[in-house]
């Protein structure tokens, strides 16, 4: 190896400028895991909403494919419902046409406080017994379906269809089992040839 020569221009100058310092000393350019990004667990306020609107909608869901169970309890509850805001309405306009017409306060009394006792006892039993029968076959036919409303709109379609085609007029079943006669005797003649 050769040594520099101590008369050249660079070594007779004072030292300009510094030399490199060593990559230890050096600042980082980015900051530690600055790349890693961790969710945090506080859910921000429209995540809530997003997630009580899908509730919502996924119960509404369940509602609209299970609102009426096809029991006699609930159907004879319902019919008493029925019955109450019947009597409960019309007892009410009895009343204030009683009122109206002829001025008469205890003959009205007499309609109104009853009419009032059948609506309240209707809405008594709408959110009382009958909303907790609705609720347990909610729960009886997802428990038995599963979470797959799909299939069960397809079976409650299904169902329907049959209660319709059941619903038929009697003479409306014959028609067609005669329309199917015809052929039967047709495939009866070609079997014979």
């Amino acid at each position: 190896m050769t040594q520099r020569n101590p008369m050249n221009e660079r070594s007779q100058s004072e030292i300009k400028g510094q030399t490199k310092k060593s990559a230890a000393s050096l600042k980082p350019k980015t900051k530690a895991a600055s790349s890693v990004h961790v969710k945090s667990t506080k859910k921000t306020p429209k995540q809530n909403r997003e997630n009580r609107k899908a509730e919502r909608q996924r119960q509404a869901e369940l509602e609209r494919l299970y609102y009426n169970p096809p029991t006699r309890e609930y159907k004879r509850l319902r019919r008493i419902w029925i019955a109450l805001i019947s009597v409960g309405l019309i007892a009410t306009a009895v009343g204030g046409l009683l009122t109206a017409k002829f001025d008469n306060a205890q003959l009205s009394w007499a309609f109104i406080i009853p009419a009032y006792a059948c609506i309240i006892a209707a809405v008594w039993l709408d959110l009382g017994k009958i909303r907790k029968l609705r609720r347990a076959y909610q729960a009886d036919m997802v428990r038995k379906h599963g979470k797959k409303p799909d299939a069960a709109i397809a079976a409650a379609q299904a169902a329907e269809a049959q209660a319709k085609q059941d619903r038929k007029p009697l003479f409306a079943r014959r028609r067609a089992t005669e329309a199917d006669k015809p052929d039967a005797a047709a495939d009866a003649k070609a079997s014979e040839k």
